[in-house]
């Protein structure tokens, strides 16, 4: 392994543990926010930010219900505008579903 793979390497290993610490701190903020009774979770869709990410997503191994990384994207109006008009910014076909 050369010097630049092993620099890769460890910057990916850095990267999978932020997004892991991530995700971590956003589930305790929606479950002290639940908790609290004022403000609510945002809602999510079923759409994963580490879907596929090497070193991250172990799809299909693991089941994204049971995935430690998670990191579900929230919905808000462009997602919604974006399923409604049936594609994305780059005319990408774009469905959000349950």
């Amino acid at each position: 392994m050369t010097q630049m793979d092993a620099r890769i390497a460890e910057l990916l290993a850095r990267l999978t543990a932020l997004e892991r610490e991530r995700a971590e701190i956003v589930a305790e903020i929606d479950t002290l926010q639940s908790a609290r009774g004022g403000k609510t979770a945002a809602a999510t869709a079923p759409a994963c930010a580490n879907e596929w990410w090497r070193g991250v997503c172990e799809k299909p191994k693991v089941k994204c219900s049971t995935c430690p990384n998670q990191a579900f994207r929230a919905v808000d109006d462009v997602a919604i505008e974006r399923h409604l008009r049936g594609v994305d910014a780059n005319g990408v076909p774009f469905v959000m579903g349950v």
